[in-house]
């Protein structure tokens, strides 16, 4: 329809600044509200003298962006009055030549580093007074004088630069935490401890996430006693990985950050949703109930943290500084917050690999607004507008990936072994040294001469196979079984299906070939230091709680004695073996062995090899140890019919999000109470409740993969554009008047509200230049000139960064 515009928006908006010297002063200070006690500045105009501050542009904007505003004092000689950039240049202009007597003179104000509150209104038309209301708040940064170098006293203006109220965070630095933990019977408890843990972040091993959050409710202030009332409140770290620990929700991580490191006399940001007002009460928000490893690096701000989480591409949510409305008393205390919408156009709904179908609220009530109606509206300013492709920056498919899957394997001679006797290969271990150097080392009976680099390969060196097909067993020529895991995908169109994320142990050739060239043994095993796993689920063989981020164990190396007997290296003591890995090969040595060039594992026929003792042949050897195969937690989803090769795919890299496996033949432990160090004792296999058809989950982060990657793709996989439009209003005033229908009412109806598009706002239409646009895009950007009385809107999303 076309829009007829009444004379109520023709009329110019008032603008005033506000300010005020510090934050939390005055009547109704709280640690989110600014108490009253506001300064109202004489605007243009309004005083008697002519004299005035005049507000020249401000914008508000979604983080990363920083809002911006100015204002103005013009300085000299204004009704016989002369304002000066300071007393020194006003007293000399009033005592130079030329001065009128009498001249009175006043200094421009200097208000660096003041609050301030940029305030519009409409124009009354019966005479009452205007209704204010705060359309941008920031503190000025600096001041600068720009003058007339021709006139005979100081003239120009001083122009105020400001920065909104959230970009404040970019000095508060995270360097402080409070840490509580519990040693024996007494509980540990420090505030204020300088330096900065992160959440959920490990410190054993950087790419492990681990629960550092205290799990009481204990709490602490990071004020100063009876400096705020009330106090704020921070929650305490604990040891990572502590069962005394949960984990922090991106959101918890947020406010936390917000809390501990705030500075004195500055306000507190709360974190709310699409509600309205905030009242200090908290409000938990869906697109970040999440938990993911927020690691703090040295230097980092709140601004840091808060960008990086809140980053669109990860579709958490669009995030921006607000305010509770204060046009009932525009001069009194000011409630800040910041707010995060959604970005999701729907809601979504997908299949959680571990548990059952999981659904986020999408954008709705106040978070979204329909249509923007441009058609028929004169204020509009051709030249600002401007739409994005809407097929620049839609995605085909998208995938999300995290860490390289890790299997607990058992490599052995025994399992699948073929050759004739001193030339066994094994299935999943082969030897790294010749037979022709095997022939000469068994030969040389000269101690002087076995200790030569030349031979330190032989017996000792082991490795995967050259052209492994991923087959072992349990170290005792049990059933071959594969150990190349990796995630299912779900098909083009599949969108929130069962097989994304989901294990699938393969068999035979139901998976590609895995290539051999990208395995890698690791250096230590997919299992913690004082746990028993013979459960469905890992717990500390003392039952007790953990009070710290629990250690991974060494490679377990294993000697078979007899059928299903076996000793650990360390506990035949008089072996007092050592294993060195690289890539995928294994080096097994005996220190003492080092100086006489005699070997552990060798031929026990041969007496000048066997005085160590020779434990038996190679043949014995066992090794369980972490194999990190190619492929990674994975979630995949594109548009029906795309094709799965297609250009427009993107890759998200996650780090921090594991899948630990153990193949069910895998041996973790032997068990101590049978047998004895002569005949060996029984192995303990199937970990964590493993089988053939399944393996079992040491560690498994998909639930929160699944969470991001669905997130993500409800904004890339949505149809979308970016918009640009300008109005000649005041567009932070909330709405405008225009007439219902396409013409003027014959009998002069009234006119009806018709809101304009705030900020976070998701625009789904657009109606402008003869045609219908669908948009999904949020607002990002609204910018008023109030020289030009324009404001432009801008949607946007941060299409190209996807890290």
């Amino acid at each position: 329809m076309a829009i007829t515009l009444p004379i109520e928006n023709q009329t110019w908006p008032l603008m005033r600044a506000v300010v005020k010297q510090r934050w939390a002063t005055g009547s109704g200070a709280t640690p989110w509200t600014s108490g009253g006690g506001w300064e109202v500045l004489p605007y243009e105009g309004q005083a008697p003298s002519g004299s005035g501050y005049r507000v020249l542009d401000f914008d508000r904007a979604c983080l990363p962006m920083i809002g911006t505003a100015r204002f103005l004092f013009h300085f000299g000689r204004i009704d016989g009055k002369i304002y000066g950039p300071d007393s020194t240049t006003t007293e000399a202009a009033t005592s130079g030549s030329g001065a009128a007597a009498g001249n009175v003179a006043t200094a421009v104000r200097d208000l660096t580093g003041y609050e301030v509150r940029i305030q519009g209104a409409r124009v009354t038309t019966d005479g009452s007074d205007p209704e204010w209301r705060t359309v941008w708040w920031g503190e000025v940064q600096t001041q600068d004088d720009t003058g007339w170098p021709a006139a005979d006293v100081p003239a120009g203006d001083r122009v105020y630069h400001c920065t909104d109220g959230l970009a404040r965070i970019t000095r508060w630095a995270l360097d402080r935490h409070g840490f509580r933990s519990t040693s024996g019977s007494s509980a540990v408890e420090y505030g204020n401890v300088r330096g900065h843990p992160g959440y959920n972040v490990g410190r054993a091993r950087d790419s492990r996430a681990a629960a550092n959050r205290w799990s009481g409710g204990d709490v602490w202030s990071p004020d100063a006693a009876g400096s705020v009332i009330p106090p704020v409140a921070a929650y305490f770290h604990g040891y990572p990985g502590s069962a005394d620990c949960t984990t922090w929700t991106d959101q918890q991580a947020i406010e936390n950050a917000l809390a501990a490191c705030r500075r004195p006399g500055e306000p507190l940001f709360g974190i709310i949703g699409s509600a309205g007002d905030w009242n200090g009460s908290a409000q938990e928000v869906e697109q970040l109930k999440g938990a993911s490893a927020w690691e703090v690096r040295d230097g980092d701000n709140c601004m840091d943290l808060l960008t990086r989480i809140l980053r669109r591409e990860r579709g958490k949510g669009l995030a921006f500084l607000d305010w509770n409305d204060d046009s009932g008393n525009p001069t009194g205390p000011l409630t800040v917050f910041v707010r995060v919408w959604a970005q999701n156009s729907a809601a979504i709904t997908y299949q959680d690999p571990t548990a059952s179908q999981v659904t986020i609220a999408g954008v709705s009530g106040g978070s979204r607004i329909e249509l923007v109606d441009l058609i028929g509206d004169h204020r509009c300013v051709d030249e600002a507008f401007h739409l994005g492709d809407k097929d620049q920056f839609g995605l085909d498919a998208l995938e999300t990936v995290g860490e390289p899957i890790e299997v607990l394997v058992t490599l052995s001679y025994r399992d699948g072994m073929a050759g004739s006797a001193g030339s066994e290969e094994g299935r999943s271990m082969r030897r790294r040294w010749s037979a022709a150097d095997q022939t000469a080392f068994r030969a040389i009976t000269d101690a002087n001469k076995r200790i030569a680099e030349r031979w330190s390969t032989v017996y000792q060196l082991h490795g995967l196979p050259y052209g492994w097909d991923c087959m072992a067993g349990n170290g005792d020529n049990g059933e071959l079984l594969r150990c190349d895991y990796r995630c299912g995908e779900d098909p083009a169109g599949t969108v929130g299906g069962v097989n994304n994320g989901k294990i699938i142990a393969p068999s035979g050739t139901d998976l590609p070939f895995t290539s051999p060239v990208l395995l890698r043994v690791l250096d230590d095993l997919p299992l913690y230091e004082g746990y028993d796993y013979r459960a469905a689920s890992n717990i500390r063989w003392d039952a007790g709680a953990e009070r710290g981020d629990p250690q991974r164990r060494p490679v377990l190396g294993l000697i078979r004695i007899t059928a299903n007997k076996f000793l650990k290296w360390e506990q035949e003591t008089r072996a007092n073996l050592n294993a060195r890995i690289d890539g995928q090969d294994v080096l097994i040595y005996n220190q003492a062995g080092s100086g006489n060039g005699l070997r552990v594992f060798s031929d026990p026929t041969l007496s000048h090899l066997g005085a160590i003792p020779t434990i038996g042949y190679y043949t014995a050897l066992a090794l369980t140890v972490a194999i990190q195969l190619p492929h990674r937690v994975r979630f995949r989803t594109g548009m029906p019919d795309a094709d799965p090769n297609c250009k427009r795919k993107a890759t998200i890299e996650r780090p921090d999000h594991h899948l630990w496996l153990a193949h069910p033949g895998a041996i973790w432990d032997v068990d101590d109470a049978t047998g004895s160090n002569v005949l060996g004792h029984t192995p303990r296999r199937a970990a964590v409740a493993g089988s053939p058809s399944s393996p079992g989950i040491l560690r498994d982060d998909r639930s929160a993969l699944a969470r991001q990657h669905y997130l993500t793709w409800s904004w890339y996989g949505t149809p979308r554009r970016t918009a640009t439009w300008a109005i000649r209003d005041c567009g932070l005033l909330g709405s405008f008047l225009a007439f219902d229908g396409t013409t003027i009412p014959a009998d002069g109806g009234s006119p009806s509200p018709m809101p304009y598009a705030t900020l976070g706002q998701t625009v789904e239409l657009m109606r402008a230049n003869g045609e219908v646009h669908v948009l999904n895009t949020p607002v990002t950007r609204i910018a008023y000139d109030h020289g030009r009385g324009v404001t432009t809107w801008s949607t946007d999303w941060n299409e190209l960064d996807r890290a």
